[in-house]
């Protein structure tokens, strides 16, 4: 029996019933908070506190031009859609991973309400999470941030399902790409990586202590790579000699190439998808080029490429170390007091 009009029914509902509460419960203009500035700063694409969100600002632009409603409540809508496309995402999700443990067809109309009902409860069930909802209403980055991760989880299963099959490598492409473009909203997408490695490594090799090492490692790398390797690194190379981050990216285009002409295809895989995560960082060009148009929202004045590498780095927080996780504050930015085993004293 075929039960795709079930499937698709069952997830169209997840995405309306979403849409719906968030529609309904809406911050009905600027919410406190972030909020403010980032409205604001879509309302007239200015650039708001480091490392800024391009992105989000564009695609909040879109919203505000709607010729009807509260301007807030129109960039608040950009949470509510993204949220809403999370859930319908979460559906398809979790439709993969019980057809994974339940593995026959699914022949009958029984069989196929239990598996998508279940599905259904699931996202339904983070959809009215208080966390969840919360970022559904306001202008925040983290809906739309949460949307990326939601949609780079489901092409990471769509690649599984297709891991055999010619041309699987666009699902992976499309990951390093939305990985790229997403640091335009925030970092949190980035954190699939090493899920995703070790997937891959589950599917295409056979199982070792050493090769699980090695894909462990690669997952560390490939992180590091993007990240603080693209994000900040790879401004800094621009700015120090951009003829060698120039390079680095033909080098890239020239690996790709030979990777395809060679039958390499991890080579062809590796650089090409380098290049689709540069491309979609190239979003926060937005943050320079709005600097130097001079808006009245200009946090940091990042309108050159030293300023925006400072912005990117987010310098004025300063650092805090890694390890021990407790620690005695002792600089400039933390003068009123310290923080100690986890009490604020006043000195």
């Amino acid at each position: 029996m075929d039960t795709k009009a079930l499937y698709r029914g069952f997830g169209f509902l997840a995405f309306i019933i979403a849409l719906a509460t968030y529609l309904l419960t809406v911050q009905q203009t600027v919410p406190f908070w972030d909020c403010g500035e980032f409205s604001a700063a879509a309302a007239l694409q200015q650039v708001p506190h480091p490392p800024g969100a391009p992105l989000f600002l564009m695609i909040g632009k879109i919203f505000h031009l709607l010729p009807f409603g509260d301007p807030g409540w129109r960039v608040n809508l950009v949470s509510v859609f993204s949220s809403a496309i999370t859930v319908g995402l979460l559906y398809l999700i979790t439709v993969k991973v019980i057809k994974n443990f339940h593995t026959t067809p699914l022949d009958t109309v029984g069989e196929a309400v239990a598996v998508y009902g279940a599905a259904l409860v699931s996202a339904l069930a983070y959809a009215f999470s208080d966390s969840f909802w919360f970022n559904a209403v306001e202008s925040e980055v983290y809906a739309l941030s949460t949307m990326f991760v939601a949609l780079v989880v489901y092409l990471t299963m769509r690649w599984n399902e297709e891991a055999d099959n010619p041309g699987h490598e666009r699902y992976l492409l499309l990951i390093a790409y939305l990985i790229g473009l997403s640091t335009g909203v925030q970092l949190l997408s980035i954190l699939p990586t090493f899920s995703i490695v070790l997937l891959v490594y589950f599917r295409k090799y056979k199982y070792s202590t050493k090769g699980l090492l090695l894909a462990g490692v690669a997952a560390i790398g490939i992180f590091i790579v993007i990240y603080p390797g693209i994000v900040k690194w790879f401004p800094q190379i621009l700015n120090w000699a951009w003829p060698v981050g120039l390079g680095l990216v033909l080098a890239a285009v020239y690996g790709a190439w030979y990777g395809f002409k060679n039958q390499r295809p991890v080579l062809n895989l590796a650089c090409s998808a380098f290049i689709l995560a540069i491309l979609g960082y190239s979003c926060y060009t937005h943050i320079l080029i709005r600097s130097n148009a001079n808006p009245p929202m200009n946090e940091n004045a990042p309108n050159d490429l030293p300023k925006l590498i400072s912005y990117l780095s987010r310098e004025q927080y300063g650092d805090a170390p890694v390890w021990p996780r407790r620690f005695r504050w002792d600089d400039p930015y933390f003068q009123r007091g310290y923080l100690e085993y986890g009490e604020w004293n006043e000195p």
